[in-house]
């Protein structure tokens, strides 16, 4: 209850406002006891040696009494202006330990630094050397500090926080002995610092920085105890305060009690959820600072000095001024400007360029914070790195426009939003005049994979849309703008619009009307190769039952053989496949026949021939014979047909004709001889009388 008291009227104005209230009751009081006054005179007797008359020595005692209670009741708000001074300390205290852990990170960046070549190491290492005794002087005066807490409050320390209180200071001085020694390096050599001495001073941080936080926190216990205890001290004053009893009375001491006792745990609760939200923002990537009503920084997480590469101080800096630092735009600059005289809500998108010569593409958010009766008020400030969103942003549009494929964007209506350029290419318009068309305007002309009219809610869009299914894999044709038709192999999948969050759909579709020309082409040209496959299955079937037939590759070996090859040779099929037709040779030709048979067939000339075969079991067989070269593309021999058909008959019977032909020579030669050599005369007439011998 002081407490809150004394947040808005201070101390001095509790001790004012009890003095008045206790005035005011002695003359209350007063008034009380003289309408008492006869009562005094009429029954108590006077003691006049003794100095004064009842009724005013009553109202000595009853002042007496009153003085007392305020006395007693002026002790809170004197503990309270004592109790401030202790809670501004700790504040103190634990926003100094706050830039020890800034100074030791600080330290930590400058280190490694001095062993890059791309920092100037004289800069750096004042820096550095500059860190360094902030450093130690921040931790004198926090020692100061501790012990002004420690005079006030009643047993601050314990073994445990003086253990650890030690082993904190110890690692600081490790850390800064390494940081001297970084700086000794320097001097000695100026050209570089060794590895192992930055790796030890990184290493002497990361052990400083836990033990720091562990300290802290036990300091902070300690603070929030302290206020606990001295909320129970007020607690006794009000419940044996005389005043209290008479003002407040018994019945809301209950009250008041449960009030404060769950004010303070409210507090508490409060301050650990603090705790942990300060713990939260120190870790988080995007920068949050504090500003004044004049765009000062009073306060920042550590990502703002990481997000713009910042070494000196930002706290007493404006926000225009480090992103000016940094070639932000006019524009986000003069906005920031105007803030002071007219605050308001602020965003803005820019970009800045960092020491390394990096282009960063931030956000900035600036939101207006009501002030309070000890502070004007300021501004809370969001800056957030969007680089790596805005650079894949700006890859994704890359492969937007440059993709081989049409590409439109379309609304859940079914509205035209976005096209890419070869969308605009096959449907033969331009994107504004292709944004705000839909699938079911009646000037489209869309046709289906038949080539019949298409109607609007049949699109593959609007499909999807209305089934909340993707639709892959579709034909149709279009009209387009430039009077073409096209056909378009369209695919269709729904998504959301981060902007609006508003479901569309991204239809993809790509120009297919020559496959499809080649496509129908091409089944034509399978209708009329399986009709003269057909004919050619015919005609080989009837070849194969009048001819025998062989197949070989270019150096004559055999890869087919038909069946009235094997009926006439004997031979099965696996028993010529890979051999030559020398197999079949009878010895009945001379070899330079076959030779004058090669010559013409390797020069891609036809030859035929009567040849006569052996088969295997031996028997001969003639064949009439014609050998027809094939081509590859090139023009050159890859194989030879062989056409042959069975004259054997018939060269028996020409043979057996041959013989009897000359048997009867032989006859007639023998006939003439003896008619010759006779003495008689002899003719010989046919039936017409015709002499035929003589």
């Amino acid at each position: 209850l002081f407490g809150a008291l004394e947040e808005n009227i201070g101390a001095l104005g509790i001790i004012l406002i009890d003095t008045v209230m206790v005035t005011a009751l002695i003359f209350f009081v007063v008034g009380w006891f003289e309408k008492l006054r006869p009562y005094f005179d009429g029954h108590i007797a006077h003691k006049g040696d003794r100095g004064k008359p009842p009724h005013l020595m009553a109202l000595i005692a009853i002042a007496s009494v009153l003085i007392i209670t305020a006395v007693v009741n002026a002790i809170p708000g004197v503990t309270t202006i004592a109790a401030n001074s202790v809670d501004n300390m700790f504040t103190e205290i634990i926003n100094e330990s706050g830039r020890q852990r800034m100074y030791s990170q600080r330290i930590g960046r400058l280190s490694s630094q001095l062993t890059s070549p791309e920092f100037d190491r004289t800069d750096v290492a004042e820096k550095l050397a500059e860190a360094v005794s902030e450093m130690r002087h921040q931790a004198d005066v926090i020692d100061e500090k501790l012990a002004f807490i420690e005079s006030r409050v009643t047993s601050f320390w314990t073994d445990e926080k003086i253990d650890h209180k030690n082993r904190m200071d110890d690692a600081r001085g490790i850390m800064l002995q390494n940081a001297e020694l970084v700086l000794l390096e320097l001097q000695q050599n100026a050209e570089e610092v060794s590895v192992g001495t930055d790796f030890r001073l990184q290493e002497a941080i990361d052990h400083f920085l836990p033990l720091q936080e562990i300290v802290v926190s036990e300091w902070q216990k300690s603070y929030f105890d302290a206020r606990e205890a001295r909320s129970d001290l007020y607690l006794l004053w009000i419940a044996f305060s005389p005043f209290a009893l008479t003002v407040i009375g018994f019945t809301a001491l209950g009250p008041i009690a449960v009030i404060l006792r769950s004010q303070e745990q409210s507090l508490k609760t409060r301050s650990e959820e603090y705790q942990r939200l300060i713990t939260a923002i120190g870790h988080a990537k995007s920068a949050i600072i504090l500003l004044d009503r004049n765009g000062t920084i009073i306060w920042a997480n550590p990502a703002l000095v990481d997000l713009l590469s910042v070494e000196e101080e930002v706290i007493g800096r404006t926000l225009a001024e480090l992103l000016e630092s940094r070639h932000a735009s006019p524009e986000t600059l003069l906005k920031l400007s105007e803030l002071v005289d007219r605050p308001e809500r602020m965003r803005a998108a820019f970009s800045i360029i960092s020491p390394s010569g990096l282009t960063l593409e931030l956000v900035l958010e600036i939101e207006l914070s009501e002030g309070t009766s000890s502070n004007e008020g300021g501004f809370t400030a969001i800056l957030r790195d969007r680089t790596e969103r805005f650079n894949m942003r700006k890859f994704l549009r890359a492969v937007f426009e440059g993709a081989a494929q049409g590409i439109v964007i379309q609304r859940s209506d079914g509205e035209i939003i976005d096209a890419n350029p070869e969308a605009e290419r096959l449907l033969g318009l331009t994107l504004d005049q292709l944004k705000g068309l839909n699938s079911l305007d009646p000037r489209w002309r869309a046709l289906d994979a038949d080539g019949q009219d298409l109607p609007g809610e049949q699109h593959p869009a609007m499909i999807a849309l209305r089934t909340n299914e993707p639709v892959n894999a579709t034909i149709m044709g279009i009209e387009a703008g430039d009077g073409e038709r096209r056909w378009l192999l369209v695919n269709c999948n729904l998504s959301v619009d981060p902007a609006s969050s508003e479901r569309i759909v991204i239809a993809s579709f790509a120009d297919v009307t020559q496959a499809r020309i080649r496509e129908s082409e091409l089944q034509e040209a399978n209708q009329i190769a399986e009709q003269s496959l057909s004919e050619l299955t015919e005609y080989k079937a009837a070849l194969d039952q009048h001819a025998i037939v062989t197949v070989t590759d270019a150096s004559g070996r055999i890869t087919y053989a038909n069946q009235r090859f094997q009926q006439i040779s004997g031979y099965q099929l696996d028993e010529v496949i890979g051999k030559t037709h020398s197999i079949l040779n009878s010895g009945t030709h001379p070899k330079s026949m076959f030779g004058d048979m090669w010559r013409t067939i390797a020069q891609g000339n036809t030859w035929r021939g009567e040849v006569c075969n052996r088969a295997k079991d031996g028997s001969l067989y003639w064949v009439d014979t014609t050998i027809i070269p094939t081509h590859d593309s090139g023009g050159s021999v890859k194989g030879y047909v062989s056409i042959r058909y069975d004259i054997t008959n018939r060269v028996q019977a020409l043979s057996e004709l041959e013989e009897s032909r000359a048997l009867n020579e032989r006859k007639t030669d023998l006939l003439e001889m003896t008619l010759a050599h006779m003495n008689q005369g002899i003719s010989v007439y046919d039936k017409e009388g015709r002499i035929i011998i003589w």
